[in-house]
Formats: C-alpha cells, sequence, structure tokens
C-alpha cells in the first residue's frame, strides 16, 4: 500500500508539473503571435496640410511667427538664418514674376545661399518683362532688385493665402507641382508716386509648403506692373 500510494503521489505530482508548463507554453505562445506595434502607421490627424485650403486667419496663425522672422532675416540679408527654414533637399526657388518657370527659375539649396549670396558670378534668373532680355545677376544683386527692392518687413498690406497685387503676368503659381498646396504671405506696397496712380505697385510672396510636418520655405516670388 505503502508503494502504490508513493507511486500515486508521484503520478501526481507530474502531472502538475506538465500541466503547468503546457499552461505556460500556451500563454507564452499567445502572446509571441500577438501583432508587433506599427511604428509607421500615420494617424488621421498627421496627413500634410493643404495650406491653400486654410483660410487667411488659419493660415496667419499657422505661418505668422515663422514668415515674420522670414521677412526680417530678408530684410537683414542674413541667409544663414534663412537657411535654417529652407527644406534641405527641395530647396527655394526665386521667380522673378509671377508667373513660375519651374525648368527655368533658380532654386537654391539651404547650404548653397549664404555662399551665393557672397559669390559675385552672375546667374540667369529668368527674362525682363518688355525687353524679354536675359536677367543675369548676382544673387545680391538680384535680391536687391527682385526680392527686396521695397522695405517689405514694414509693408502696407500683408495678405495670407489671399492675392493683393494684380498686373497683367498670368500667374500660375497655384497650379498643381507649384505651390497648389503651399501657404502664400502676401508683402504689399500700393505704390509710391503719386503720379502713376498706383502702376508702381510691388509684392513679395513667401510660399511655404509642409513636408514631414514641417513648414519649409520653398518659394521666393517679386511681382509687379507689368507690360
Amino acid at each position: 500500500m505503502k508503494i502504490r500510494s508513493a507511486t500515486l503521489g508521484l503520478f501526481l505530482v507530474s502531472l502538475v508539473i506538465t500541466i503547468s508548463f503546457l499552461t505556460g507554453c500556451g500563454q507564452n505562445k499567445s502572446a509571441d503571435t500577438s501583432a508587433p506595434p506599427d511604428n509607421n502607421a500615420v494617424s488621421e490627424g498627421s496627413s500634410p496640410i493643404n495650406g491653400a485650403a486654410l483660410t487667411p486667419a488659419e493660415a496667419q496663425e499657422t505661418i505668422g511667427e515663422q514668415t515674420t522672422k522670414v521677412i526680417e532675416a530678408i530684410r537683414d540679408q542674413d541667409w544663414k538664418a534663412i537657411a535654417a527654414f529652407v527644406h534641405p533637399e527641395t530647396g527655394v526657388r526665386f521667380s522673378p514674376y509671377a508667373h513660375i518657370d519651374t525648368a527655368k527659375d533658380v532654386v537654391l539649396k539651404p547650404d548653397q545661399l549664404e555662399k551665393q549670396f557672397k559669390d559675385p558670378a552672375k546667374l540667369t534668373w529668368g527674362t525682363h518683362d518688355g525687353s524679354g532680355e536675359p536677367i543675369m545677376l548676382s544673387f545680391a544683386q538680384y535680391a536687391e532688385k527682385f526680392i527686396y527692392p521695397h522695405d517689405y518687413a514694414q509693408a502696407e498690406t500683408t495678405g495670407y493665402n489671399q492675392v493683393i497685387g494684380k498686373g497683367n503676368t498670368l500667374d500660375n503659381s497655384r497650379e498643381p507641382g507649384i505651390y497648389a498646396d503651399a501657404i502664400m504671405v502676401e508683402y504689399h506696397f500700393n505704390g509710391f508716386d503719386p503720379k502713376v496712380d498706383g502702376m508702381d505697385w510691388g509684392s513679395l510672396r513667401l510660399f511655404y509648403q509642409q513636408r514631414e510636418g514641417v513648414w519649409y520655405l520653398t518659394g521666393v516670388v517679386h511681382d509687379q506692373w507689368t507690360i
């Protein structure tokens, strides 16, 4: 009887150990087969924002502080500071008039801006309105004539996603592949000489596009009355 009792006891102990082992394996298996976290998943609220669809008030709230820093840096000719607001890969495009030429307009990357501004070498920036002659200027000369010919940091009017100055040149900035999804900030002067009845108006438009959740300066467009 003692032998049978001992044998039975050993059997029960073995049974308990076996059941515990199988239960543990089942739990581990369940944990191992659970779906891993998707680190690349994009939440509904993280999709790129169509800046052009924002109201003027929304656009100002989104980019107002940043564009103030940019326009003041342009005023101060601080292209090193401006470079921090430009996308490192796509760069920023410079257009001498409202019609953007994606094939010919000059595009500079952040690490080129300060160096190019100090370089006296002339680049072709487009063609002059009226004459059709090439705009052959150094970056510093171009900036003086086609970026900051007026004190736009103290502009009479600033518009967010609102075109203020309108001339004869076709404005294609909102076409697909250009700045269709950008926030546009326009710094505008109505004119300077009363004798010409506003035909000497001037505008500087800055375009900001969102890349990976960050708004970058991607376009600098000069506009004025054209023939």
